[in-house]
């Protein structure tokens, strides 16, 4: 076996006498990632190896703090750790789940924009996490695109938990600011206390980068970027993605309202919203959503911020094209095996800043927890679900647009389904769009079929309460063929 650098692995390496490395899958700031073997399960994991110096006593510290943040939060949404140790030599690792798939920062770098249904799907599932994590009295303080792991089977995962704090301690964080640049909430570059609404000014930034290929405040000087964070709009949403419906883009333009006190209280209620945006296509159809036959539920609007700028209402150029909706299904390149989970942590400064200053604000947002009372509540409302049409009916709907909606609307259900029923049926679902993307509509109803067997036993065996929308869809799905 070869030397290697301090925190760094090498193919072949037991750790702990159980988890073999077989390769490295990407490194950030402190930490290395590889696709590891646990004998004692016989099962495949990522390991996180901390390549910091030794004797860095705060970057071991923060690992471990890591560790013991992300162990206390189960849900589907977030990266399951399984373990915590050292090795032989004293460097500390961390075992987490393997999932193969793709960071939002790479699939934006090959797509450039997502389809709005998407976005608002993912969206609603990162919100789901912030929930949890919220929930637990945990604020993750750096949620961007390459912390949001989009698995094969369409489930997503916030990871990197390294610069997370318990909203217990809020109120003491006064120290450097931390995060990156490009999602950071106007009290975060301030290095005001940051609680649960600057993870859900991220999630903003996020959500506006998909639907419009950059995040809200682009550059790279860091700078420059918070500043325009604490002092400027960014550009109205509608004019850049005419497609996209009225609602999430006020949604999208909510989340990054200056004050923390303006935003959506809580990350549940933007998660039930979203969730049901992407299930419900708008009732002005556009280019990329055909009719499917059904009238659209209606979602009361999220206001967008006193001070912040309303949607433009500029009308698309004349020929504009509507970008193509993503399949993500299909978007791992041919021959590259496992896809990283990166982790990349971040320690003390803004991104890779090493000298940076708050910049100056005669007038500071409010630094409290947001009060859903002060704003208009998000909608709560599942979409109204529509009598089960006849076989001849669903025959007449577009099955790409019912996979879109049938992910969707299980999306909604990963709270009232047990972790492996959910991952199974979204699995299940990324394969009947994915049969429906090739033309295979056949296929794609006879797993149409497998799945809605599954979900009605799971019901039967009080597995999963049951939901009319997910079953009538998979209804008309199996009669597609």
């Amino acid at each position: 076996m070869t030397d290697h650098v301090w925190g760094w692995g090498v193919h072949g390496e037991m750790l702990a006498d159980r988890y073999s490395l077989i390769e490295p899958l990407g490194s950030g700031g402190m930490g290395q990632v590889w696709r590891a073997w646990d004998s004692a399960l016989d099962r495949e994991v990522a390991v996180k190896l901390l390549t910091a110096p030794p004797g860095d006593a705060g970057a071991a510290e923060r690992f471990r703090h890591e560790a013991h943040t992300a162990a206390r939060l189960t849900h589907a949404n977030i990266a399951a750790v399984h373990d915590f140790g050292h090795t032989a030599d004293g460097r500390p690792f961390l075992v987490m789940e393997l999932i193969r798939g793709r960071s939002l920062a790479e699939i934006l770098a090959a797509q450039g924009q997502l389809a709005w249904e998407q976005a608002a799907d993912l969206g609603a599932q990162a919100a789901r996490a912030l929930a949890a994590a919220h929930a637990a009295g945990v604020v993750h303080r750096d949620i961007k695109p390459a912390n949001l792991l989009r698995g094969d089977d369409g489930v997503l995962k916030v990871v990197d938990f390294g610069i997370a704090q318990l909203t217990h301690h809020a109120a003491a964080d006064g120290g450097p600011a931390v995060g990156t640049a490009a999602y950071t909430a106007p009290e975060q570059a301030l290095r005001h206390p940051v609680g649960s609404a600057a993870d859900l000014y991220a999630l903003g930034c996020v959500l506006y980068e998909l639907l419009a290929g950059q995040p809200p405040f682009p550059g790279q000087d860091i700078a420059g970027v918070l500043y325009r964070h604490v002092h400027e709009h960014p550009a109205p949403l509608d004019g850049i993605r005419p497609d996209a419906p009225p609602n999430l883009v006020r949604t999208v333009h909510a989340l990054l309202a200056k004050n923390p006190a303006d935003r959506p209280g809580a990350a549940t209620d933007i998660a039930r919203h979203l969730a049901a945006v992407a299930a419900e296509p708008p009732a002005q159809a556009t280019q990329l959503l055909p009719p499917v036959g059904k009238a659209t539920a209606s979602l009361p609007a999220i206001s967008v911020p006193a001070d912040g700028p309303p949607p433009s209402r500029r009308r698309p150029r004349q020929g504009a094209r509507p970008p193509l909706p993503l399949v993500l299904g299909g978007l791992v390149a041919a021959g590259a095996g496992l896809l990283a989970m990166l982790f990349l942590l971040v320690g003390g400064d803004i991104s890779q800043d090493t000298a940076s200053s708050s910049p100056a604000s005669s007038a500071a947002p409010a630094t409290s927890e947001p009060a859903s009372s002060n704003l208009p509540p998000v909608s709560t409302r599942s979409p109204s679900p529509t009598p089960t049409p006849s076989v001849k009916q669903a025959a007449t709907q577009d099955p790409a647009t019912l996979a879109r909606q049938l992910s969707a609307a299980l999306a909604a259900q990963s709270g009232s389904m047990k972790p492996d029923l959910y991952r199974d049926a979204q699995k299940k679902a990324a394969e009947i769009n994915k049969k429906v993307q090739e033309g295979e509509t056949d296929k794609a109803a006879d797993k149409a079929r497998d799945l809605r067997q599954r979900l009605a036993d799971a019901q039967q065996k009080g597995q999963w309460s049951g939901d009319s929308q997910v079953m009538q869809l998979l209804n008309q799905l199996a009669a597609s063929g």
